[in-house]
């Protein structure tokens, strides 16, 4: 099965990024490689290769088979959206079980280990965070040029 996919940037091609994440037709995917560039000055690379490992599948699934509302939904889609994909994603993919509880949503295991799980929502918590933060920096620096 075709997946997104992460490679180091060979020394003889010129680019900003010393590591790029491409998807299932090769291309780029920037996101996820923004990603890995902020989180890799925050925390220690090894942990961010980890995130990026259980986020590449969640990326490749959201592409094919996220639905919400009849619709596909994408990363950076409405917030209520996302929500739902990655709720879809733990229901169908990790085969937890979901609960409403008082406000918020309890995640309850049942083939995959809490570490895994653990893992993948510690990564798509950071990623989300690190877009949001990204795209604040890029607006701030956009609204000083003009």
């Amino acid at each position: 099965m075709a997946s997104f996919f992460h490679v180091n940037c060979p020394e003889e091609v010129s680019s900003k990024y010393r590591l790029i994440v491409f998807d299932d037709s090769k291309e780029a995917f920037i996101p996820l490689t923004e990603y890995y560039h902020d989180q890799v000055n925050r925390i220690s690379e090894s942990s961010v290769i980890a995130y990026l490992n259980v986020l590449e599948p969640f990326f490749y699934w959201l592409k094919y088979k996220s639905y919400h509302k009849a619709r596909k939904v994408w990363w950076d889609d409405e917030s209520e959206a996302g929500k739902e994909a990655v709720r879809q994603y733990l229901i169908e993919l990790m085969r937890c079980k979901i609960r409403s509880r008082e406000g918020h949503e309890g995640v309850y295991l049942t083939i995959k280990s809490f570490k895994t799980v653990q893992l993948f929502l510690s990564a798509i918590k950071g990623f989300y965070k690190t877009m949001i933060r990204l795209k604040g920096v890029r607006q701030h620096f956009n609204e000083n040029i003009r």
